[in-house]
């Protein structure tokens, strides 16, 4: 990736060795980016079973552990069975589909047992600073237990404004959503939204930015070799709307208030995963600015550009 104004954002050095014996496949690592460490998240390849945090542990924040299949081909097959221990009585849960664990600050866990493995399944780990912790108040465990909805069907949403073309977006067929408003009895200060991406695609919007923090997750779809990124994404960052081209396994925080446009993935040669992250339940509002920026992108002002394969689900419409 070339350096830019906006490059200090970007964090390519994230894969690394796996602490746990057990694990063999390369690990990612994310403790932050030059300003911010609001979010910090681990991945880990499991591929046999193996026992982790056998000494109960809490953390001093709110904790998120995704167990989900690595078929980016089915999103929903799960074929392994995980116990995971909480309290400090120690009550078990079996996890035998992709669940999301929602472990707030406080909360005593561990083990953490992966008892049976038929194929690589995901783990991560998300933690999310203090301030947007809520932490472990009592009660029922079975709320912190949460089924992502799932979406196997190619997603397609047009926004006109007196029939112009304000916003348009293409995303993959395999998607996996997880609102903060599902996470507990009163919900997290957390949502992800995790797609497969198998072929050239688009999200084309005017630019805009948030009012919190927002995250991108570009992980290689090969669970055995995280690292391997065969795929370009096409960014537009600031008012200058500087183009800037992710080509490799790596994060990208976008922090609020900055001005940032949709997204062209072309070319994918291979299929990975991308990942929205944000500490907040959902993506909030976004502030539109009106602008013409030539060259910015897949915005409806400039022009959307075209994807390379020329399927009717992967290419952008004419102007």
């Amino acid at each position: 990736m070339k350096k830019t104004k906006y490059r200090g954002y970007f964090s390519e050095e994230i894969i690394c060795r796996s602490p746990y014996p057990g694990v063999t496949a390369p690990a990612v690592r994310y403790a932050g980016n030059r300003d911010c460490d609001d979010l910090t998240f681990d991945w880990t390849c499991a591929t046999q079973p193996m026992t982790v945090d056998d000494v109960p542990r809490c953390s001093d924040r709110d904790q998120f552990i995704l167990l989900a299949g690595s078929d980016l081909d089915d999103l929903q097959r799960f074929d392994a069975t995980v116990r995971l221990s909480l309290g400090p009585e120690k009550t078990e849960r079996v996890v035998t589909a992709p669940t999301l664990v929602y472990i707030p600050k406080g909360l005593q866990y561990g083990p953490l047992v992966f008892a049976e493995v038929g194929a690589p399944i995901v783990w991560m780990n998300f933690y999310i600073a203090p301030q947007f912790s809520k932490g472990w108040k009592g009660g029922d465990y079975d709320p912190y237990f949460v089924t992502p909805n799932f979406a196997s069907e190619i997603f397609h949403a047009r926004t006109e404004v007196m029939g112009n073309p304000l916003s348009e977006q293409r995303w993959p067929r395999q998607q996996m959503v997880i609102p903060g408003d599902a996470m507990g009895p009163e919900g997290a200060d957390f949502c992800l939204f995790y797609y497969a991406v198998h072929s050239p695609f688009y999200m084309m919007e005017p630019a805009h930015s948030h009012a919190q923090n927002m995250w991108l997750i570009n992980l290689g779809g090969n669970p055995l070799d995280v690292e391997e990124f065969d795929a370009e994404i096409h960014n537009w960052w600031g008012e200058e709307a500087e183009k800037i081209v992710v080509d490799s396994t790596s994060v990208a925080h976008v922090p609020p208030g900055l001005l940032h446009r949709g997204l062209f993935f072309d070319p994918v040669r291979k299929p990975h995963v991308h990942i929205h992250a944000y500490t907040a339940p959902t993506h909030g509002k976004a502030v539109i600015v009106e602008e013409h920026v030539k060259g910015a992108g897949p915005n409806p002002a400039s022009g959307a550009p075209v994807a390379s394969d020329a399927s009717e689900a992967s290419r952008a419409p004419n102007a």
